[in-house]
C-alpha cells in the first residue's frame, strides 16, 4: 500500500499527511477496503499499515489504542511523560521555515505517529531495547526487502548496513511540526534519540556513520520556552565513543496558541 512520504538522502522520512488529523478508526477501516495495494514486487513504507496494525492490536486485547500503549509499554517502562496524543498535549512546533504549527492530534492514525514523549523517556525505552527488556523486540528482525539495497524492514523497523561496517536498526518521523529519529547500533550496544520541534529532517544526526555531529551547523541561541535559551556553539565537541546530554530540560508543555 503506498502513501505519501517524503526522501532524506537515501532513506524515506515518514511523514504523514494532513488529512490523517481527520481520520477516525471508522475512516481508517474504509480506506482499507478502498485501497488497491501495488503489485508484487513494489515497496513502500505504509503509513496506512501501522495504523492498521496498532488499531487491529488494540481491538484484540478489547482496549483503546492510548491505553493500550500505556499499559503495555509506558507504564512498565516508566515513560511518565510519554502519551498518545488523540486531543493536543503539547506547544506549537514550527515549520521548516519557521511558522508556527498546531501540533496533531489523531484518532484512527494514532499507531502511525502520535506519540510524544521526552528525550528521558525515550532514552529508557533505548535502555530496554539495548537490555533486551522492551516488548515487541521481535519487531526489530528485517524479514523483507526495501527500494534500498543496503536496507531492510522487519514489522515498521528499518535495518540499514552501512558501508564502514555499522548496522543501524532505526525508525523516523515527521508530522505537524515535530520530527524525529531513533536508531540502535545493537553490535555495539549504542542507540540515539533526536527529537525536533522544528518539521525538518534530523536524519543527518541520527545516521551519521561519524560519531562526531556537525555542531557548526545547528550554532545559536534558541529560546526552548520561555524560561529556557539552549546554546549551541560551533566550539562544543561532541566527538566520542558515547555522547550523552550535558543538561537536561524536562517539562511537559502547555498548549498555546499557534
Amino acid at each position: 500500500m503506498r502513501v505519501s512520504t517524503s526522501r532524506s538522502r537515501s532513506e524515506s522520512r515518514v511523514s504523514l499527511r494532513r488529512d490523517s488529523v481527520r481520520s477516525s478508526r471508522d475512516d481508517v477501516l474504509q480506506e482499507i477496503r478502498d485501497t488497491v495495494p501495488d503489485g508484487p514486487g513494489s515497496y513502500a513504507y505504509s503509513n496506512l499499515g501501522a495504523a492498521t496494525a496498532g488499531q487491529a492490536a488494540a481491538a484484540a486485547t478489547g482496549m483503546a489504542y492510548p491505553d493500550l500503549m500505556r499499559t503495555r509499554l509506558f507504564e512498565p517502562l516508566g515513560m511518565s511523560d510519554t502519551a498518545i496524543q488523540t486531543t493536543a498535549l503539547v506547544a506549537c512546533g514550527e515549520a521548516t521555515m519557521g511558522r508556527p504549527v498546531q501540533p496533531w492530534a489523531m484518532d484512527g492514525y494514532a499507531p502511525a505517529g502520535a506519540v510524544i514523549s521526552t528525550t528521558q523517556d525515550m532514552s529508557a525505552l533505548a535502555l530496554a531495547v539495548l537490555h533486551g527488556t522492551a516488548p515487541g523486540l521481535n519487531a526489530m528482525t528485517p524479514t523483507a526487502s526495501t527500494d534500498s539495497d543496503n536496507t531492510r524492514i522487519g514489522i515498521f523497523w528499518q535495518t540499514t548496513h552501512w558501508a564502514n561496517g555499522q548496522t543501524i536498526t532505526w525508525h523516523n518521523g515527521g508530522s505537524g511540526g515535530y520530527t524525529a529519529y531513533l536508531g540502535f547500533d545493537l553490535e555495539r550496544h549504542r542507540a540515539v534519540v533526536v527529537l525536533s520541534d522544528v518539521a525538518k529532517s534530523v536524519d543527518d544526526i541520527g545516521v551519521s556513520p561519524s560519531p562526531s555531529i556537525p555542531v557548526a551547523r545547528y550554532a545559536g541561541r534558541f529560546a526552548t520556552t520561555p524560561f529556557l535559551i539552549l546554546t549551541i556553539s560551533a566550539s562544543m565537541n561532541t566527538t566520542g565513543s558515547n555522547v550523552w546530554p550535558a543538561i537536561r530540560a524536562i517539562r511537559r508543555a502547555v498548549v498555546g496558541q499557534c
